[in-house]
């Protein structure tokens, strides 16, 4: 996006000159120069800059830290991945799995057909 030709304030590309996407572009001195002449972008420059620090404290507050896997879990899965032998894909199994689903490695496969036997028309 350029400031070219806007004559309302673009939001996007003031949020993208606060933000310092702009720097060393072209497009940060068309910006800064609409923000010092033009009072529709003076003013959305300050309503945007004040926002941003109250904005980014929030952010900051939803990024705690990461919840952790139950080292019981953990254990687990690395006993069930030691278990599946080198070179063979973890569950890969001839017997459906406990919930009854079909091996992942043989999904998709066509059964054989069976041969010899007549075949009726559909609906007859």
């Amino acid at each position: 996006m350029t400031a070219g030709g806007f004559r309302e304030v673009d939001l996007d590309l003031l949020a993208d000159y606060l933000g310092g996407a702009l720097d060393g572009t072209p497009d940060e001195a068309v910006v800064a120069r609409l923000v010092a002449e033009d009072p529709a972008w003076a003013e959305a420059h300050d309503a945007l800059a004040a926002a941003l620090a109250p904005v980014g404290d929030a952010l900051a507050a939803w990024a705690g830290p990461a919840p952790q896997m139950p080292p019981v879990v953990a254990d687990r899965i690395t006993a069930a991945l030691a278990g599946a032998g080198p070179g063979t894909p973890a569950g890969v199994t001839d017997q459906p799995n406990r919930a009854g689903l079909a091996d992942p490695a043989r999904v998709g496969r066509v059964p054989a057909q069976p041969t010899g036997g007549t075949r009726r028309p559909a609906g007859g």
